[in-house]
């Protein structure tokens, strides 16, 4: 189950990940889609390319889920001084490595 988390103040709404496509991707972070792998290797998170030099808003709920993910599968220290580079800006969808394999058939 795919999930999205707004930074407008929307609440994060759970969608199916096999019936999105890569251009509603895009429509959802506004703008080109950029995607990477969390550290628990089954989760893919797409976001806005150009988020931060757009000054798009932190996206609290995705940046909480990053560093829940990075202390859970790595056991990486956050350090107060380098929360800022875990910090997610505007609109992210997060997928399973399945839903992934779909969207980019």
């Amino acid at each position: 189950m795919a999930t999205i988390h707004y930074n407008d103040g929307q609440e994060s709404r759970s969608v199916d990940g096999r019936n999105m496509d890569f251009g509603q991707i895009k429509d959802i972070v506004g703008g080109y889609a950029q995607y990477t792998t969390l550290p628990d290797g089954k989760t893919i998170m797409f976001f806005n390319e150009d988020a931060m030099l757009l000054r798009l808003p932190v996206n609290m709920p995705a940046t909480a889920e990053r560093i829940k993910l990075a202390l859970l599968y790595v056991g990486e220290r956050i350090l107060p001084n380098r929360i800022a580079s875990y910090s997610i800006c505007g609109n992210v969808v997060f997928v399973t490595r399945q839903e992934f394999n779909h969207i980019a058939g």
